[in-house]
């Protein structure tokens, strides 16, 4: 089961997400579905370890996906939109994630 408590994102003084909560079931299909700008793929990232929340926590069958993150990275998958490779990997990493 993938939980997200909580869930606040600042950058600066602006607030992208805000309290976000909810739990996904395995085998659960969900979609995200929002305006431009309404911290959708903000919210991935988070989900795929990929940026940290400024507040909350996310688990992934009962671990902590940021404390153990490089564990956590095995048992998720994420495709982004536009080809890229995230900074804050190394370059062995961004090979393994995607």
């Amino acid at each position: 089961m993938l939980q997200a408590a909580g869930i606040t994102k600042h950058y600066g003084d602006k607030t992208i997400l805000h309290d976000i909560s909810f739990s996904i079931s395995q085998g659960e299909v969900v979609g995200l579905v929002g305006e431009n700008g309404a911290g959708k793929s903000t919210l991935l990232k988070i989900l795929a370890t990929l940026d940290r929340p400024s507040n909350g926590i996310v688990t992934l069958e009962g671990m902590n996906v940021h404390k153990d993150n490089k564990r956590a990275r095995k048992r998720i998958g994420f495709v982004p939109q536009d080809i890229a490779l995230w900074e804050a990997l190394s370059v062995k990493e961004n090979m393994l994630f995607f």
